[in-house]
């Protein structure tokens, strides 16, 4: 039984394999990665499942019956959280904004003015009410 690695970037993992029963892929198992298992043209997601002394522990999948008995490609892909997305975008818009303020004079500020007066009215009515209760 041959087995080939390949990482072409670095959130997807290529292995390739014969006659094994299931993939034991030694990173930590993060919520986001993905598994599809290709094998005859047909493909497959199959669940990963953590293994190992870890904290998320390692990825194991088993491989499923129709890929068993020849060849088949292992593919695991890494999507990313979307809270870090959501935070990543947060931190960018406040740098920009402090930026804005510091050498532009708050040129942007100026222009979104209305949308801010608009978000700054609804923070402040659900502000209100959390002291009220």
């Amino acid at each position: 039984m041959e087995t080939t690695f390949k990482r072409p970037t670095s959130e997807k993992v290529i292995i390739r394999g014969s006659n094994a029963k299931g993939v034991l892929f030694k990173e930590a198992a993060y919520p986001s990665w993905d598994l599809t298992i290709k094998s005859d043209g047909k493909s497959e997601k199959v669940p990963i499942y953590a293994a190992g002394p870890t904290v998320y522990g390692y990825m194991y999948a088993f491989v499923p019956e129709s890929a068993r008995g020849g060849n088949f490609e292992a593919i695991f892909e890494y999507h990313g959280e979307w809270v870090y997305k959501v935070a990543y975008l947060i931190s960018f818009l406040s740098i920009i904004l402090v930026l804005d303020l510091l050498f532009f004079k708050g040129i942007l500020t100026k222009v979104f003015r209305k949308y801010l007066s608009l978000i700054h009215r609804r923070v402040g009515k659900w502000w209100e009410k959390e002291e009220e209760e």
